[in-house]
């Protein structure tokens, strides 16, 4: 897999890109996949072929729309976890209000319960 996914890889990479680091990123591939399993392989197949998805959408750290988004990662990635967070609890209330998870169950459940010698 990694001949063919290093190629599909690289040709999602601009053209200009590709002939100017295409050396680099095949040697760097083939040097953190050397005796990998098949998911480590993948990940960086993937990993270099989003990078080439990036450079081509202009997202790269020079580009202009990756800086006018850069001071935005934080209150977004804050958003994303606060609404997760937000589920989540509303979840466990509904666990709750349905009996599935009462106030002192997880004492119970999870308590070593009497020592025995």
């Amino acid at each position: 897999m990694s001949g063919l996914g290093l190629k599909l890889a690289l040709l999602l990479h601009p053209a200009a890109y590709r002939r100017e680091r295409g050396g680099e990123l095949a040697a760097v591939f083939t040097d953190s996949t050397a005796g990998a399993g098949r998911w480590t392989t993948a990940r960086e197949t993937v990993d270099l072929a989003g990078h080439g998805v990036r450079l081509r959408l202009g997202l790269s750290s020079d580009g202009v729309l990756a800086q006018l988004a850069a001071p935005a990662a934080p209150f977004a990635a804050t958003a994303a976890v606060g609404g997760g967070l937000a589920l989540l609890l509303r979840g466990l209330a509904d666990w709750q209000r349905l009996g599935v998870l009462s106030a002192g169950s997880a004492d119970r459940r999870h308590s070593p319960g009497p020592r025995r010698n």
